[in-house]
């Protein structure tokens, strides 16, 4: 088993392992393209987004300063509402309004 293959299935694994290594890296020259961009710049971010996460619904809205590891593993539903500072471990799902460490549904929209 690949120590990718151990994080997706929530087991322990090495994070030096040169494939998520690599992983991280790319992740993080999205996020820093994304916390660069201002607020004019909506459909860069939302491309930016569109590549990082696994999925990013209509209507749903990230602001930097945003921060990631991998991005691919996390998907936002259409309306959804992250609080400030949370920390998405988990899927979010639509028209929800979502917060905290870790982030959990607070409320249904």
């Amino acid at each position: 088993m690949t120590e990718k293959e151990r994080m997706l299935a929530g087991e322990r694994y090495k994070d030096s392992d040169p494939e998520l290594v690599a992983e991280r890296r790319g992740c993080q020259s999205l996020v820093d393209r994304f916390n660069a961009t201002t607020s004019t710049q909506e459909a860069e971010r939302r491309a930016i987004l569109g590549e990082l996460f696994g999925g990013l619904g209509e209507g749903s809205w990230v602001m930097p300063r945003f921060q990631c590891d991998y991005g691919y593993l996390i998907t936002i539903g259409d309306d959804a509402v992250i609080g400030a500072g949370a920390v998405v471990t988990r899927d979010v799902p639509a028209k929800v309004f979502a917060a905290g460490n870790p982030c959990r549904v607070i409320k249904e929209l």
